[in-house]
């Protein structure tokens, strides 16, 4: 389902989902269009994850600590557009999305193969929004503290 009007999204529509991708050509997978799509569109740096297990059941597992590692230091927020949405899958909380305007988020889409957006009032996305999120405001880097 997309929202009527296109926005700044649009460009990642129909990447291909890839386990452990990070290319919006070759394959992506959700953590690795989080770690793009929050620097590109919203100037919010990410930690990017850990390398996960080949194997995607062992993966979704290391995922789930690395969530569960990470979300102390994420502040939790009411959905707004540009916050990371945390879904939970198998009973742990491992698919991120990118909230857009209420209901709707861009993700990886491992069902439809592709980035697309959804509506978290659709029955496979309700009742499994774990939260939403914004990383923390990384601290400026020694290059950068130079040119100010």
């Amino acid at each position: 389902m997309i929202p009527a009007e296109m926005g700044w999204w649009q460009k990642y529509l129909g990447a291909p989902v890839v386990w452990r991708g990070r290319s919006l050509v070759t394959g992506i997978d959700c953590f690795g269009l989080v770690e793009r799509v929050l620097p590109d569109e919203f100037g919010l740096s990410v930690a990017p994850a850990p390398e996960l297990s080949a194997d995607e059941g062992r993966g979704l597992i290391e995922a789930a600590r690395t969530v569960r590692d990470r979300r102390s230091d994420w502040s939790p927020v009411h959905w707004q557009e540009g916050a990371v949405c945390l879904w939970t899958l198998a009973a742990r909380p491992v698919h991120v999305g990118i909230c857009l305007h209420l209901p709707y988020f861009l993700h990886a889409d491992w069902d439809a193969c592709v980035v697309q957006v959804s509506s978290r009032d659709e029955q496979r996305w309700q009742r499994r929004l774990e939260g939403c999120y914004l990383p923390p405001v990384a601290s400026p880097t020694a290059e950068l503290r130079d040119q100010l």
